[in-house]
């Protein structure tokens, strides 16, 4: 893990390229640095300025007399190459190159971006950026501002890191609005030297961050990503705003699996395979961020939650039972004691609805009520505002309530901005607060993921007995593209994948004499490297009972292919023993360039682009992530057995899924897999059809 101290933690700062010009970067840069109260000393380097802010300038880094610990560079682009190297010369520990016009314009701004990083790597100084927008921290001994955002940050427990520098600025502005408090903040910019994974580590082991909040455009390197983030969310919440999630629609593929997967996708796999909880908007980054923030957390799924308007409490309760939350029964001790305080009008279940006219003292006590029932997990408060009572009384009423609540309490305050302004001294108990019902639903669904992350134990991947060699063997002999029908199963059938018995026969071939090895009934499939979807153009017969019904359907086949593709090149036929099994699954694997192999499952047949019912993975696969896959799907009530249906054999499915996990880790060189049919049924499953794209 890189050490950060210098960047987060320094006793020095120069500033290369302040500046006493209002506006400008050095000069707001500068300012945010003296105004924010920096506790250690501050240097501003300006050959043309012999004073800057009150401060002695330098025209040099090397002309400052005493060690500087960081460098802070607003200087234009070709200034600061020729400034990394005075650092170096300096003896600088870190740098912070807030400068754009590298390698996001390209051309020699890749080649700037690479020499300036390669004199930080010889020179031992950390950096930051460059494009970046700085870096602060909170800590009262520190007092860092390193940035030209508009607002200075109030001191929390958030650690934020962010890829973009004006969404960093944006995040800051929305937070300075709110109750939200950050600890630490880094602008990762380019990530020339320090990306999102050395930053994350580092906040993983800072006491002060309590929640670690990132915004990412893309991943320095996923693998790293996942194993430092998988550390990380045992210890705190990582929660991931990812942009860029149309990608995957753009992208064409030539597998139901490749079609169905993207970068989006594996992103998805990725956070989940780690436990980041994966958000969408600058807005949710923050409250959620927020809710983890709070001291209390949730243990369960049963909500109360007291109103005081029966639509907006309509609206919340819809919301949040949609996302699988529940408002059970009250203890009698509970809707008595409402009963006996509250006017007869007023619900004393619930959800509780006060009602408007009861005003502050309604609140107080149904929020002394609810907050001590033994039947829930979170108390809800939610407030719209009547012209006859003002919010600040209702806080006022409920705040020795909510800070003695022995359960969770969650604000939930409708109406103009005024109303989050006037519910600040709720805020200030670490009590978090949303203006939208969706907003909560958000913050609880990820407070539910993260529970279940934290109860699940790490299991390593499941070990079989394979025949890698005899797969290392075929995949040499494809060399690359497609393999040859009898090539996949043999692959499948070398990693103890239960296949359909089969056989190939060329085009011309005696079908009936190739067919005496196998037992009817049979399955005819056409066998071409133009044709991959074979039943879209009738390149699949069924139920095949005797001879003379194969050589019907060898015409059939032949005639549908013709008109369907007629420039398709036929080399002959797979037949297969007719396999057993009511429920038709997909198991496959695609590699994501950045990412690795994503493993599919779903159901499958005909239907997989459509239905659309399918789970990812990445590879390699912990033990129990199979069956975790398979409960994913929407249809897993049905694959459980539904209604007296008898369901499917889970177990041998998953290890089916294991198996492909591991081959995919084995083989690099397979690219694209489709198992597709996988049949299977109450005792065991099958595969009847198979593709597998090799690559060189």
């Amino acid at each position: 893990m890189k050490n950060l101290a210098p960047i987060f933690s320094p006793g020095s700062i120069a500033v290369v390229g302040a500046s006493s010009r209002p506006l400008s970067v050095g000069w707001e840069t500068m300012n945010s640095i003296l105004s924010y109260g920096f506790t250690g000393k501050v240097y501003p380097v300006n050959p043309k300025s012999p004073e800057i802010g009150g401060l002695q300038a330098y025209p040099s880094i090397v002309d400052i007399p005493d060690p500087v610990d960081l460098a802070v560079m607003v200087v234009k682009r070709d200034f600061v190459l020729p400034s990394m190297e005075q650092c170096a010369e300096k003896g600088v520990k870190g740098a912070i190159v807030i400068t754009a016009g590298f390698r996001e314009v390209g051309g020699e701004g890749v080649e700037l971006e690479e020499r300036i990083a390669k004199i930080a790597a010889d020179a031992g100084m950390v950096m930051v950026g460059p494009n970046c927008m700085g870096a602060f921290n909170t800590d009262p001994a520190v007092r860092l501002n390193a940035t030209f955002a508009r607002f200075e940050p109030k001191h929390g427990p958030i650690g934020f890191i962010s890829q973009s520098g004006a969404m960093g600025a944006q995040v800051l502005d929305f937070a300075s609005e709110g109750h939200y408090g950050f600890s630490k903040f880094i602008s990762i910019g380019n990530k020339a030297d320090i990306d999102e994974n050395d930053a994350l580590g580092v906040l993983m082991a800072d006491d002060a961050v309590g929640v670690i909040a990132l915004y990412l455009e893309n991943f320095a390197d996923a693998e790293r990503f996942r194993e430092v983030c998988s550390h990380a969310s045992r210890v705190k919440p990582v929660i991931v705003l990812k942009a860029g999630r149309s990608e995957a629609g753009a992208r064409a593929a030539s597998s139901h699996t490749g079609a169905l997967a993207g970068s989006d996708t594996a992103v998805d796999a990725l956070l989940d395979s780690c436990g980041a909880i994966r958000i969408d908007t600058v807005d949710e980054l923050l409250a959620v961020s927020q809710f983890f923030a709070a001291p209390r957390r949730p243990a369960g799924d049963r909500i109360a939650m007291v109103t005081n308007a029966g639509g907006p409490g309509i609206i919340a309760t819809d919301e949040l039972e949609r996302a699988g939350f529940s408002f059970p029964e009250l203890e009698a001790k509970t809707v008595e004691s409402l009963k006996s305080q509250l006017p007869p009008e007023a619900t004393s279940a619930n959800p509780c609805d006060v009602l408007p006219g009861t005003g502050a003292k309604g609140y107080e006590i149904a929020v002394e009520a609810l907050s001590k029932d033994g039947n829930i997990d979170t108390l809800l408060v939610l407030w719209t505002v009547p012209k006859m009572v003002k919010t600040e009384w209702v806080m006022e009423a409920i705040e020795p309530h909510c800070a003695a609540s022995p359960v969770p309490v969650i604000g939930l305050f409708s109406g103009a901005s005024d109303v989050m302004r006037d519910a600040a001294p709720i805020g200030t108990l670490g009590i978090p607060i949303f203006s939208h019902a969706p907003e909560v639903a958000k913050a609880l669904v990820a407070r539910r993921k993260y529970r279940q992350w934290l109860e699940r134990r790490p299991v390593p991947p499941k070990q079989f007995e394979v025949d890698a060699g005899r797969v290392a063997s075929l995949v040499e002999k494809t060399s690359e593209g497609w393999m040859e029908a009898a090539d996949a199963f043999a692959v499948l059938d070398a990693y103890g994948i239960p296949i359909a018995r089969s056989l190939e026969a060329g085009r011309d071939d005696d079908l009936a004499a190739a067919a005496t090895s196998l037992n009817y009934p049979l399955v005819m499939k056409i066998i071409s490297p133009d044709i991959l979807h074979k039943s879209d153009v009738g390149g699949v017969a069924v139920g095949i009972e005797d001879a003379d019904q194969l050589a019907a359907a060898r015409e059939e086949m032949l005639a549908a292919v013709g008109a369907a593709q007629p420039n398709a090149a036929i080399e002959g036929f797979l037949l297969q023993e007719m396999a057993t099994g009511e429920t038709e699954l997909i198991v496959g694997i695609k590699r994501e360039p950045g990412f690795g192999p994503l493993v599919m499952c779903g159901l499958g047949g005909v239907y997989v682009e459509v239905l659309r019912d399918v789970a990812f993975s990445l590879a390699p696969l912990a033990g129990d992530e199979p069956e975790r896959m398979l409960s994913r799907l929407r249809s897993a009530p049905i694959l459980r057995g539904a209604r007296g249906a008898a369901g499917i054999d889970i177990p041998a499915t998953a290890e089916v899924i294991a198996r492909i996990g591991r081959l995919v880790v084995d083989h690099p060189r397979i690219d694209q897999l489709d198992i597709n049919p996988l049949l299977a049924g109450p005792d065991g499953c099958i595969a009847v059809d198979a593709r597998i794209r090799i690559v060189k």
